[in-house]
């Protein structure tokens, strides 16, 4: 026996009433202890067939190998916010459409799965002398990992498609940043001109050193969490909006402590 088990045996035909003679059928089942696996057969028996039966015609060696179960950062919950609800409380489901008419300002956002859209307009601005104001794009992204192992890098990539970037004057603005538990920013890896920044966050609107006017592809990445306890979480959380509570919208993935089985 290779690793931590063991091997229930059970006679299903004996042509005598002795120990294993020649002829016997004899039925195999790996049992493994608590916390590991069956793997496979070894030595004269192979494959990973259970239960597996033999007939002993001559001596036989067979090994059986278990290994741990291992333990990884599993996902376990998607859960989606924006300003309509109550603070601390998260959907299950996308949000959908939502309007804040203002004034001045007129904001819509859009919630999917892994995507995320945003339109500001201003007809004529805070006073009649004022341009007009127009900001329209989206962002989608990349599943992270369902499981991610200890300290392992990861990467989520991102695309933002600016539709509209008349901003009018104003300095107002959308971006996106991605976060593995406060404070782990995720920092933009690709492409390079924008990695040797280290910057952390994506937008458009008002032009800025990490902002642009135009549609990007980049990626966000950074190592994981160090190995945790049974049952402990973390999660990876998408945030996107203004900087403005009315039109921020967030995405977040739980990860749990557990074993991948």
């Amino acid at each position: 026996i290779e690793g931590e088990g063991t091997v229930e045996q059970r006679v299903i035909s004996s042509p005598k009433a002795s120990e294993y003679p020649y002829g016997t059928i004899v039925e195999l089942t790996p049992v493994p202890h608590s916390d590991w696996k069956f793997v496979k057969w070894g030595n004269d028996l192979s494959g990973s067939e259970v239960p597996v039966q033999i007939t002993v015609v001559d001596p036989v060696n067979i090994l059986v190998v278990f290994e741990p179960i291992p333990y990884a950062w599993v996902l376990v919950k998607t859960e989606y916010r924006n300003y309509s609800l109550p603070s601390g409380e998260w959907s299950e489901t996308p949000l959908g459409e939502y309007s804040h008419p203002h004034d001045f300002y007129s904001y819509y956002t859009r919630q999917d799965d892994k995507r995320m859209e945003f339109k500001v307009t201003s007809p004529r601005g805070r006073t009649t002398n004022d341009p007009a104001q127009f900001l329209h794009g989206y962002y989608t992204w990349d599943a992270p990992p369902t499981v991610i192992n200890p300290d392992e890098q990861v990467n989520i990539g991102v695309n933002q498609e600016v539709l509209s970037n008349v901003t009018g004057g104003y300095i107002s603005r959308y971006s996106l940043r991605i976060t593995m538990g406060h404070p782990w920013q995720m920092y933009i890896t690709e492409p390079a001109h924008v990695a040797e920044n280290e910057y952390t966050a994506v937008g458009f609107g008002a032009p800025t050193a990490q902002f642009t006017t135009e549609s990007v592809s980049v990626v966000f990445s950074r190592e994981a969490w160090s190995a945790g306890t049974e049952g402990r979480q973390q999660e990876i959380r998408v945030a996107a909006g203004s900087g403005n509570a009315n039109n921020m919208l967030y995405e977040r993935y739980l990860y749990e402590w557990k074993q991948v089985k």
